[in-house]
């Protein structure tokens, strides 16, 4: 059975449509630079220029409510066709098309060509995982006498949508009845994104694009060039004319400042080593100060500032909404922050913003660690009816309904405390990295004792120590307790290893503290000295300045 769609639905499809149209074409056809197109599409100014904009005016900014943390339902599961729950009980796709008269197989056909197991680009088939090359699995439908599958990455097509309708809509709150059909709020988490993804699929048969690409600054600008996700890589297919590098450190601070900030904009961001957006929540400004040329040089020998210059200092933090793993998990646990420090030159009052300048950087993390790219939600929303099945307006009834109960939505935690599941997911990406790190000196991450001296001079010069020390720091534990049996605080040993680590790069050449001391293991030769350090927690204060 069909879903009926009336004229008036079809009219206010037809208004958002033609208002999406014109959105895109101003901003195509204007041919701006990145400045100019992102005050157009905020409807606001952006202020490069004003070095106080945001440690004044708008030092900090979030939005009302906390973006919803949900299941990634990945595509080698068979995305929202995956019975999350158990095993016996419905998927949330089966339980649509059960609410809602749908045939259900051919239903559930269409979603995983679109984002489960059937949406693999590799097309390979398999029997088992031998089957299948490095980083992918052997994924199947799910099904009696389903033996053959497609080898498939383990990424998920929903994650772009799930971000963008985790700050665009509120979170389901109870359980829904519908027509003998109940609907958990992750089932209804789950449609929502589909029907986010099925919606940019609808525009980009209608405009030849998707109005998203227009909205994204950085290394995913798609102003002439097109941009895929291989292997969880971004890899850019434009010319060398329209080569992009990731977004400059200072763009994306006063983006941030003045979108999120002045303009009450939500912003998505994605990292270097990510191929995925998440959901910004909050941003503090913690400090911003200035330093005469010669004092920064000399505190910092990599910098390369020019005459009559001054270095600028900024430090601030982001909080951003992780997707949480295929485990429950409430949503402010998955809040976590990340420190950002940043330096630009600024001559006669203003920021030289060009990105040529190679002093414009960030201080405090490696580069797959920094922002890439950033969106800002600013794009009209096209509801959909049908398309492939899934009606919007049916997903929207079930949220509205998830209100309608006593069940108060919990309050967001405000006591920071630390959980472990990002750790440990840290752990299962890196894993590889973490076997070598910790035969080499003897750590174990799993259940972590604070670092001897002589471990923290092997791990300060090990490339696998360092990368995963790196991807822990960006989960961001910041001024909460994450304590283990053995007395290991997260936060403390950080510090410690960056506060150590940092000699190496912004020290002179010539004896160290290391090589002082009296150790009982030394380094490998296949051991890098140290790339990257934390400068965020180190910064010299302007009354500690010393020339």
């Amino acid at each position: 059975m069909g879903v009926d769609r009336d004229d008036g639905g079809r009219d206010e499809k037809r208004r958002h449509q033609l208002a999406a149209l014109w959105l895109l074409r101003f901003i195509v056809d204007a041919q701006w630079d990145e400045q100019e197109r992102l005050s157009v599409t905020i409807s606001a100014r952006l202020e490069i220029g004003d070095a106080t904009i945001g440690a004044t005016e708008h030092p900090t900014a979030e939005l009302a409510t906390v973006p919803w943390s949900g299941r990634p339902w990945p595509s080698h599961l068979d995305g929202i066709n995956y019975r999350w729950r158990s095993p016996k009980e419905l998927s949330p796709a089966e339980k649509y098309a059960n609410a809602f008269g749908l045939d259900v197989e051919p239903f559930l056909d269409r979603l995983s060509r679109v984002s489960g197991v059937d949406s693999s680009p590799s097309g390979v088939k398999c029997k088992t995982q031998a089957d299948c090359r490095q980083g992918h699995v052997c994924a199947r439908r799910r099904g009696a006498g389903t033996t053959t599958g497609t080898c498939h990455v383990p990424t998920t097509a929903l994650q772009d949508a799930w971000a963008l309708a985790a700050v665009t809509l509120q979170s389901p709150r109870c359980a829904v009845e519908k027509n003998g059909v109940t609907f958990h709020p992750e089932d209804i988490k789950a449609l929502l994104a589909q029907v986010q993804l099925h919606s940019e699929l609808e525009q980009q048969s209608l405009f030849g694009l998707s109005p998203r690409k227009y909205v994204r600054f950085g290394q995913d600008d798609n102003l002439n060039c097109d941009v895929f996700a291989i292997m969880g890589i971004r890899t850019d297919w434009c010319s060398e004319t329209f080569h992009r590098s990731v977004v400059s450190p200072v763009f994306f601070y006063f983006s941030l400042v003045s979108s999120f900030g002045a303009a009450d904009v939500p912003m998505l961001i994605r990292f270097a080593n990510e191929s995925q957006y998440f959901p910004i929540y909050s941003y503090r400004v913690q400090e911003m100060y200035s330093m005469p040329r010669e004092a920064a040089m000399s505190r910092y020998p990599s910098l390369k500032l020019r005459k009559e210059s001054e270095a600028i200092f900024i430090h601030f933090e982001i909080d951003w909404v992780l997707n949480a793993a295929d485990v429950d998990l409430e949503t402010e646990d998955a809040v976590v922050t990340s420190v950002f420090a940043l330096v630009a030159e600024s001559r006669s009052g203003g920021f030289e913003v060009e990105v040529s300048f190679l002093n414009l950087v960030w201080l405090n993390t490696s580069s797959p660690l920094v922002p890439a790219s950033f969106e800002v939600v600013a794009v009209p929303q096209v509801p959909i009816s049908g398309y492939l099945g899934l009606d919007s307006q049916l997903v929207y009834d079930l949220l509205r309904s998830s209100y309608l109960c006593s069940h108060k939505a919990a309050a967001v935690s405000r006591s920071r405390r630390c959980n472990r599941l990002p750790y440990d997911i840290v752990r299962q990406k890196m894993s590889d990295h973490v076997r070598r790190c910790q035969a080499d000196t003897a750590f174990d991450f799993e259940s972590p004792a604070p670092m001897t001296d002589e471990q923290l001079m092997v791990a300060c010069r090990h490339r696998d120590c360092i990368s995963v020390m790196d991807a822990i720091r960006r989960i961001g534990f910041r001024d909460c307790t994450f304590v283990s049996a053995s007395g290991f605080d997260v936060v403390a040993e950080l510090k410690q290893f960056y506060t150590q680590c940092i000699n190496y790069r912004y020290m002179p050449r010539g004896i160290t503290q290391w090589e002082s001391k009296t150790v009982s293991r030394a380094p490998s030769t296949n051991f890098e000295i140290i790339r990257t350090v934390d400068i965020g927690a180190l910064w010299p204060k302007p009354a500690a300045q010393t020339s």
